[in-house]
């Protein structure tokens, strides 16, 4: 079991003001100076903190709140020389309580044929495009928002870089992802190639890329149970020369239902304008269709960040999203937020 819930398990009784007090402890140890030492000996974080307004139904009957979105920590040790072991926790708001996960708990060998990543690893979905956006503690990518598969799962994963452009990726997970268990005897197949840099956040170049994922699902139908095959494709692609950074990506993901397939598409691009070397402006739009009622979401953000020293990032922006399968009350639902992203 890889999920504790703080409030139910029985076996971890500290409540959510217990454990935000200890990870600003860890923080105010590295603010006095214990950031080399922890570095060091391998340890790393980051933490997502929101403001959140809504400005349709305003504070008495919307959104007004103070939120940690995510609480990061990770340890990475060099075991051999080519062996590395990897842990990382994420804690988030399940309902009203606060959650440990274990997100990240693999050993990496640098073996002659390639990478080999064992235990539970962070997937090869949207990791390059998550890269082209560049604001995950602004609003997660396309696909993890609408929830098409998970960024970490529990199996073996393989990469390798063919010259120095060309690079695959390939996983065989569970399937259901970090939160949950295996639930079936089916696994996931996923395969990711890009050709050019991985990383548009943090060197000048260029991407384009493809992944396909492949997952069999038993469904009851009124034949009876049948297996299906729930296809994930998506196609990617970024630039980032000088001050400006783009990317777009199309997304396509086919999921199986007792009534029959249920096929959701996205179409997303993103851009970031570097206009002094701590402030920049970003924004994105999604287009989310699904043929289950031939239903539809349009997704605006639009924002500035002001990087502090690398560490620190803040972010205000404005969210306007428009969705025609939504309450007649939430149609155009907007709002403004602030977004900050610490790291130590």
């Amino acid at each position: 079991m890889r999920q504790y819930n703080l409030r139910t398990t029985g076996l971890i009784q500290l409540g959510a003001g217990r454990l935000v007090g200890g990870l600003l402890a860890w923080q105010l140890l590295a603010s006095i100076g214990a950031t080399s030492v922890l570095a060091a000996e391998g340890f790393s974080g980051k933490v997502f903190f929101h403001y959140t307004y809504d400005t349709v139904k305003g504070a008495s009957h919307g959104r007004n709140e103070f939120a940690l979105s995510r609480v990061y920590l990770a340890y990475q040790k060099a075991i051999a020389d080519d062996v590395n072991v990897k842990l990382t926790t994420n804690v988030s708001r399940t309902g009203s309580a606060w959650t440990v996960f274990q997100k990240i708990a693999a050993v990496q060998w640098d073996s002659p044929w390639g990478e080999i990543i064992i235990g539970l690893q962070g997937m090869n979905l949207w990791n390059v495009s998550e890269a082209n956006w560049g604001y995950r503690f602004v609003e997660k990518t396309p696909m993890d928002r609408h929830r098409f598969a998970s960024s970490a799962d529990m199996g073996i994963g393989f990469k390798r870089t063919f010259g120095q452009r060309l690079h695959l990726h390939a996983t065989l997970t569970n399937g259901p992802g970090f939160r949950k268990v295996e639930d079936d005897r089916f696994k996931r197949l996923a395969t990711q190639v890009v050709y050019g840099a991985t990383n548009l956040g943090t060197a000048a170049g260029y991407n384009l890329g493809v992944t396909l994922s492949l997952e069999p699902e038993e469904v009851l139908q009124a034949a009876g149970t049948v297996t299906e095959i729930k296809p994930l494709w998506t196609l990617f692609g970024g630039l980032s020369r000088g001050r400006l950074r783009v990317g777009a990506e199309f997304d396509r993901y086919t999921d199986t239902w007792i009534d029959g397939p249920r096929t959701q598409q996205i179409l997303a691009a993103y851009a970031n304008l570097q206009l002094r070397p701590r402030l920049a402006l970003f924004g994105r739009v999604d287009v989310y269709v699904t043929d289950f009622r031939d239903r539809e979401e349009r997704y605006v953000i639009l924002g500035a960040n002001y990087a502090v020293a690398g560490k620190l990032h803040i972010a205000p922006n404005v969210r306007l999203k428009n969705a025609d399968f939504a309450a007649p009350d939430q149609i155009g639902i907007s709002s403004i937020n602030l977004s900050v992203e610490f790291k130590y």
